[in-house]
């Protein structure tokens, strides 16, 4: 959801996305959470010397921050690391998923079906 592309996939997905894990209600019940992953990107980032000397890219850390939000939220539980096996696994598939859902084949077979009800 935050680092998609921008476009009609993203206006649905929001749509989808905002209901379960963003309304107010359940941002205030998960933000101990949320503040918890927060803490863990700061202290990732301290932790790596890179951070100091050349500067790291964050997107990567933000992008397990925020799958480790939607993690706890649904599983109660969180990625050690951007190693995490299961993490990386999911990536990937998200990957693919995202890759489908904004190509053009996948639009067209989407209209086709739709036509045929």
């Amino acid at each position: 959801m935050v680092f998609t592309v921008y476009g009609e996939h993203w206006r649905k997905m929001r749509r989808i996305m905002t209901v379960p894990f963003f309304t107010n209600k359940v941002v205030q019940q998960y933000r101990y959470g949320w503040e918890d992953e927060a803490a863990h990107v700061v202290e990732d980032v301290r932790k790596n010397p890179e951070a100091a000397t050349n500067g790291i890219v964050l997107r990567k850390r933000l992008q397990l921050l925020m799958y480790n939000n939607m993690y706890r939220i649904m599983f109660d539980q969180r990625f050690e690391s951007e190693d995490d096996p299961l993490f990386i696994k999911l990536k990937a598939l998200n990957g693919e998923r995202s890759k489908l859902a904004q190509s053009f084949e996948y639009k067209c077979t989407t209209m086709e079906i739709s036509f045929q009800f």
